[in-house]
């Protein structure tokens, strides 16, 4: 393959990764609105605003890439078919550098495009030169260690404060926290005014319930001209701007810079700063630059399915976080949203749990007659027990979640899928495994599980991406899901799920 390939002969798996990212913010859009008629006047376009609304139909009439649609008409219409060049150089033009340069860097070889110096499509450079700041939180598992603490502050105030001081007293007064706050502006500085275009192009790096994600760069200073980047977590709403009637964005802000501030662990997403004095509340954490683990399952952007050791060392960690979670206080913290979209991995895979919003003291599940209940029924549904929707708060909440990861990643499925018999990935189990004790009562209600299920079945159903997992590996992880997807009163806590996980012997899968 070489720039002179026509488009219609890229390969599935290119056509894919460029649709992932050109159908974020409809930038396909985009490139087919400047697509020229190759045959005739360059300045004569070849699609109008109509085509652009056709085409949006299809996709969304077939649900497929509306990307992937554009290369099927443009890359079989005219006397002249377009090439790969062709299609690089129109992304140039339109400084969509990040599909660019997937074309002719990663996929010909010829390196990236060259890029203005400055201003939104200058280039950023993701630096691993950051892990010091991210060891430094990563290297205690002692709640309320004060010393950790202090250093980390004191070197977050300088690295952040050295190019524009703008620390603001009275906010932070107003939290019980001893994390550093940066203000508003400094944060709109370090994001280029919290720059919606997609990374590469410009700051955005996600988008969640409660918040847009930045990547915060800082800029060219000869006194941190060697430091890293850092991501900052932007609460999308105002201050006052309430989800429901009982939803308040800033107690949920508040919950989590005042309880994270104090927990600190080597799998806890590290949250290194907060702003409390602009328009929108933001959050100050590490970058972790291999994404989130729903993400690496899924194989976004290209990227290559986790090995069988790397999915244990996932288990391990997320475990460790939440044992940490539920017993390293005086009372049990509950995250409450629990999911493998906010499990991230650092770069060395090693799992990192984040988004604290939804986390709250709930009981410990250990058969006390004390229980803590909530009438806001927050959470991903497709991770959630059946007593969440009750309102009823535990650490078994936790648990139950942290089994669906579990399948997950056994599995290389998604959470949710609606062409799915089964929706969610616990149905989709029982129902797969036919061994319903009972019929579903409710819409969220899930079956008691069958202590004689057939684990042989289950085999068939791992992630097909990767070498087999050997079958006595595969049932007790299944075993462990299972457990954890019980009703509560039988549903294990995170400790016995992690004396369970760590007899399973990983040497084997070395070589998997």
């Amino acid at each position: 393959m070489n720039s002179a390939t026509e488009i219609r002969s890229m390969p599935i798996t290119v056509r894919l990764r460029l649709s992932s990212m050109l159908d974020v913010n409809n930038s396909w859009k985009n490139v087919m609105g400047a697509i020229p008629k190759l045959n005739g006047n360059v300045e004569t376009k070849k699609y109008s605003s109509e085509h652009v609304g056709l085409i949006e139909d299809e996709a969304k009439r077939q649900k497929k890439s509306a990307f992937d649609i554009i290369i099927d008409e443009w890359g079989t219409s005219g006397k002249q078919r377009p090439t790969i060049q062709h299609l690089i150089d129109l992304l140039a033009k339109l400084e969509l550098y990040q599909a660019a340069d997937y074309l002719s860097n990663d996929l010909l070889g010829e390196g990236a495009m060259e890029r203005p110096s400055n201003g939104p499509s200058a280039n950023i450079i993701l630096s691993s030169a950051n892990t010091e700041d991210i060891n430094l939180l990563q290297t205690t598992s002692h709640l309320n260690d004060q010393s950790i603490l202090e250093a980390t502050n004191e070197h977050i105030n300088q690295r952040f404060f050295e190019k524009r001081s703008t620390f603001s007293p009275t906010t932070v007064e107003e939290f019980d926290t001893t994390l550093p706050h940066l203000s508003y502006d400094d944060l709109e500085y370090l994001t280029n005014d919290f720059d919606l275009n997609p990374v590469f192009q410009g700051r955005k790096l996600g988008a969640g319930a409660f918040g847009t994600v930045f990547l915060g760069m800082l800029k060219e200073n000869p006194h941190l001209s060697d430091k890293g980047t850092e991501i900052y977590k932007k609460m999308k709403l105002p201050l006052q701007h309430k989800v429901n009637v009982d939803i308040d964005i800033n107690r949920l802000f508040r919950t989590e810079v005042e309880t994270m501030s104090h927990y600190v662990h080597e799998n806890l997403l590290a949250l290194l700063a907060f702003s409390a004095d602009g328009p929108a509340c933001c959050l100050v954490y590490s970058f972790i630059p291999n994404g989130s683990l729903e993400a690496r399952l899924a194989c976004e952007g290209g990227s290559p399915p986790l090995q069988w050791n790397q999915r244990l060392d996932v288990a391990h960690g997320v475990s460790k976080a939440l044992i940490y979670l539920h017993t390293g206080g005086a009372q049990p913290l509950v995250h409450r949203d629990v999911k493998s979209a906010n499990v991230l991995l650092d770069h060395n895979m090693k799992a990192k749990l984040g988004d604290f919003g939804l986390i709250r003291i709930g009981a410990s599940g250990r058969g006390s007659k004390s229980v803590a209940f909530t009438s806001n029924v927050l959470g991903t549904s497709a991770y959630m027990a059946p007593e969440a929707f009750r309102g009823d708060i535990s650490v078994k909440l936790d648990t139950f979640s942290y089994g669906v990861i579990i399948l997950e990643l056994l599995t290389g499925l998604p959470p949710y899928d609606e062409e799915r018999d089964g929706n969610d990935l616990v149905s989709y189990n029982f129902v797969l495994m036919k061994h319903l004790s009972h019929p579903s009562s409710g819409k969220h209600q899930i079956s008691h599980v069958d202590s004689a299920l057939d684990e042989m079945e289950f085999i068939q159903l791992l992630d097909p991406k990767i070498n087999p997992l050997p079958e006595n590996m595969a049932s007790a992880l299944h075993a462990i899901a299972l457990s954890c997807i019980q009703e509560k009163k039988r549903r294990p806590l995170m400790t016995q799920v992690y004396a369970e996980l760590v007899q399973i012997d990983q040497s084997t899968l070395i070589s998997l």
